[in-house]
């Protein structure tokens, strides 16, 4: 008879642009995960920011045989719409997502994920090699072979000749000249289907059966650096005038290494900048742009103290910087 319940694991996501805990990423629980625990007399519990499994207990207060070494998988959705637009994404080919797993510690998980494709039991491969002819392998993480096809000159993708079972596998390119490739696979039809964001992947370590309140994970996200630019639009009084504004990096307490502006005028914009008109640069307005020298990662709130100077005279104490909503960190300042 089962008399109690115990938590197993609590996953929470930290991002570093709310400065903690955060709701903007949510978990789903896949049907197999689900399956799996209900076999084993599990549960599993999602609120915003923060996943719970906790495991039954017989009336000795021991969990049921079979925990140690099971693997369960979950999807990771964001919540917010515009995660995207203030969080760092990892380096990660296309047709990747994140894959975050305690398989290195079995206690964290790892601030850099690895890469995986996800995808159902009938995948079209197409290879990153262009070469032909081209070897394909198919198999299993441990190298056991599961299938392999060679490309001629017209192949452009290859499908496995059978469903492939749900789980992980590894794809080896190779033209023979000793240029190869490697990427891993997950097949998993459910997931593939609603598409997340990443995955999550938790291995049971046997301490983890033991722990009074459970193994705490902490899944941490980094913010998207971004280059400040300050777009001044004014009719100078003159060019003294013009010349002596400046923004200068006053927050507080004073960073070990306070940001520096470069000074732009309009002459010197490339591709990546804003054009004076559209800026609204007409008749007797000049635009001058005061560029960060340096990257600054996003915050919800975001620093105080980039102030714009007049000779000795602060016109702005506070100027603005990127909130979640913006696609980049340009502001447009009018100066009368």
């Amino acid at each position: 008879m089962i008399s109690r319940w115990r938590l197993l694991w609590t996953v929470t996501v930290s991002h570093a642009f709310q400065g903690g805990p955060s709701a903007g990423l949510g978990f789903s629980i896949p049907e197999s995960t689900r399956t799996t625990l209900a076999g084993l007399g599990g549960r599993v519990r999602e609120s915003a920011g923060q996943l719970q499994v906790a495991q039954s207990l017989d009336e000795d207060g021991q969990p049921k045989e079979g925990w140690s070494g099971q693997a369960l998988l979950f999807g990771l959705h964001p919540r917010d719409p515009n995660f995207e637009r203030y969080t760092l994404l990892p380096p990660l080919p296309r047709t990747e997502i994140p894959l975050f797993a305690n398989e290195s510690s079995p206690d964290d998980l790892p601030p850099q994920p690895r890469g995986i494709e996800l995808t159902g039991p009938h995948p079209s491969l197409q290879p990153r090699l262009a070469q032909r002819p081209l070897q394909l392998r198919l198999s299993h993480p441990d190298g056991k072979p599961v299938a392999g096809v060679r490309l001629g000159p017209t192949d452009e993708r290859w499908r496995p000749p059978f469903p492939l079972p749900p789980g992980e596998y590894q794809l080896d390119e190779d033209t023979g000249n000793g240029t190869t490739a490697r990427r891993q696979l997950l097949v998993d039809a459910e997931l593939a289907s609603c598409r997340p964001w990443g995955l999550l992947r938790l291995h049971v370590a046997p301490a983890h059966l033991s722990l009074p309140h459970g193994q705490l994970f902490t899944l941490s996200l980094a913010s998207r650096p971004e280059r400040l630019r300050y777009y001044l639009v004014l009719t100078p009084t003159d060019d003294a005038d013009l010349a002596s504004l400046s923004v200068v990096d006053n927050r507080l307490p004073p960073p070990a290494a306070p940001v520096l502006f470069s000074r732009r005028d309009a002459a010197d914009f490339d591709e990546s900048h804003l054009s004076p008109i559209q800026l609204g640069a007409v008749d007797a307005r000049r635009v001058v742009l005061f560029e960060a020298m340096t990257e600054l990662p996003r915050q919800a709130r975001g620093p105080q103290g980039f102030e714009l100077h007049r000779q000795e005279e602060v016109l702005v104490a506070n100027l603005p910087q990127p909130g979640a909503e913006r696609s980049d960190a340009q502001f447009v300042i009018h100066l009368k």
